[in-house]
């Protein structure tokens, strides 16, 4: 899934396997200035996303659970291409996530707000969270 935007050039990337919690946090987002967003419900379509990217996103919101290999290389990616990284994680912490910001689920906008002010690198032109 992704927006009318061109993905590949997209200022934030939300991978998570849930479509609901992609839209609410790119609702967010938005209300935050971020104009361009990725979005990716599975695995496959995140890793192509991260692969073709044009440009580093100022964000990514990982949200698909850890279990998988291929979700852990996916991070893994991310990780090495040093993109500022938001993990939305409901269980437990895995040791691929470890020194990311984690944002556990179920959150309120206020958590996201929190989880936003945590991350570095988020581009100039974009507006601090209020």
């Amino acid at each position: 899934m992704a927006n009318a935007i061109d993905s590949r050039r997209a200022r934030a990337f939300i991978l998570t396997e849930n479509a609901l919690e992609a839209m609410d946090i790119a609702e967010f987002l938005q209300s935050k200035g971020v104009d361009r967003i990725g979005m990716a419900t599975t695995v496959s379509a995140a890793t192509a996303l991260v692969i073709q990217a044009a440009s580093p996103p100022a964000l990514v919101m990982f949200g698909f659970p850890l279990s998988g290999s291929e979700a852990r290389d996916c991070l893994a990616a991310i990780r090495y291409m040093g993109w500022p990284t938001i993990v939305v994680n409901g269980h437990s912490v895995d040791p691929a996530s470890e020194g990311l910001p984690i944002l556990a689920r179920p959150f309120s906008t206020a958590d996201l707000d929190h989880a936003l002010r945590s991350v570095r690198g988020l581009a100039e032109d974009t507006p601090a969270p209020s």
